[in-house]
């Protein structure tokens, strides 16, 4: 069964967002590449699990941290771009101005960042994500004019592969 969507809960977490929420780009040390990152801090996790259903379950709440002077705080992170765009999209309508304009520019740059591992795959651009959200395992990507293109899910990676090649034959 779908979650239900409730306007009212997303209008609330749009305007609990605007407030102390952050859409960002965390670059990675670890690994080439790095994450969409959509976060909100709170001393209350009362509040966080509200704005968590409200945003139809997608994320975790990390904490409690210790800050030296202050309340232990709690953290609200979601950290897969598909789930950070998803959170987004839901909240669009109620963002302020500024709210939209900071996560378009984190959601551009995650987009533009994201980068194929060929090492994955026997073909080049593309990639194997084991994830069970998604039925279609193979992706494929081409680099066009200094951009990364990605060219979609594919059920095999001959299919990928194939999709690959058609785009470098335009």
């Amino acid at each position: 069964m779908a979650p239900t969507i409730n306007r009212e809960e997303l209008a609330w977490a749009a305007g609990f967002f605007d407030g102390e929420g952050c859409t960002r780009y965390n670059k990675s040390r670890r690994h080439r590449g790095g994450n969409l990152e959509v976060t909100v801090t709170q001393t209350d996790t009362v509040t966080l699990k509200r704005f968590q259903r409200a945003a139809l379950g997608t994320g975790r709440i990390y904490g409690p941290k210790d800050v030296v002077g202050g309340r232990p705080q709690w953290q609200f992170k979601n950290s897969s771009y598909e789930h950070g765009q998803a959170v987004i999209a839901m909240l669009w309508p109620f963002l302020s101005e500024i709210k939209r304009r900071q996560a378009h520019a984190a959601l551009t740059i995650a987009r533009d960042n994201w980068r194929m591992k060929p090492k994955t795959s026997r073909y080049r651009g593309v990639c194997y994500r084991d994830d069970p959200r998604y039925l279609k395992k193979w992706r494929a990507g081409i680099q066009i004019a200094g951009r990364w293109v990605d060219l979609g899910h594919f059920a095999t990676e001959e299919d990928a592969h194939q999709a690959r090649l058609a785009a470098e034959r335009g």
